[in-house]
């Protein structure tokens, strides 16, 4: 094995450890999973589930799309032939192998190939291109994970408002009962009670509001 053809390998284990690590990781956000190291399916135990697996549950809850999962599929092409084929030493070698991946690559990233650029280097710079766009992703929020985050933004608004409630409350109605307590406030005609109760409610807003300030 030449010295070009043990730095290449290194590379690519390193990118696809990284890949299934992230893909791991976006799953254990789906299932609310905290050490996904620690789990029969996302850890790296035999029972854990395929890299392929992974992209498949991502793609079913819309965390990925089709063309997002193809990319990443055909950079694991190219990973298990540098990893398990002893007879491959270069990214051209690879590409003989993977009938119609080289004719698609070009397809998808026509400015990676030209008469100018050699055909080895244009199959490493591609294959970092379909790593580092599967990095990104699989660290995106679409589908199930941008609908969780949403959730967990407005559980958090709503907690911070379901907080200050009781309080805001509190202070409004201790402004209303003062006055109705005075001598002079005229606790028997019902318009003047509906549009003091109309006054009420957007005191407790106005308190709320200003709870949420001072917090800040």
């Amino acid at each position: 094995m030449s010295e070009y053809s043990s730095k290449i390998k290194l590379k690519i284990l390193k990118y696809s450890l990284r890949l299934e690590k992230i893909a791991s990781y976006s799953l254990a956000y789906i299932f609310d999973i905290e050490k996904p190291e620690n789990t029969k399916s996302l850890g790296n135990k035999n029972t854990s589930l395929s890299f392929n697996q992974k992209l498949n549950l991502l793609l079913d809850s819309g965390s990925i799309v089709k063309e997002e999962k193809e990319k990443m599929e055909i950079f694991m092409e190219v990973r298990n032939q540098f990893m398990h084929n002893l007879n491959v030493d270069s990214f051209q070698d690879v590409f003989e192998l993977l009938n119609g991946r080289e004719k698609r690559l070009k397809k998808l990233y026509p400015d990676y190939f030209s008469e100018d650029i050699k055909l080895e280097k244009s199959f490493d710079k591609v294959t970092e291109k379909l790593y580092l766009e599967g990095m990104k992703t699989l660290v995106s929020f679409k589908g199930v994970k941008d609908k969780k985050l949403k959730r967990i933004a407005n559980e958090t608004v709503y907690k911070k408002l379901y907080d200050s409630t009781p309080r805001a409350v509190d202070k409004a109605l201790k402004l209303l009962t003062d006055d109705i307590k005075t001598d002079s406030f005229p606790w028997t005609d019902k318009d003047t009670l509906i549009k003091n109760i109309e006054v009420l409610k957007k005191q407790i807003l106005v308190y709320q509001q200003m709870d949420e300030d001072e917090e800040e």
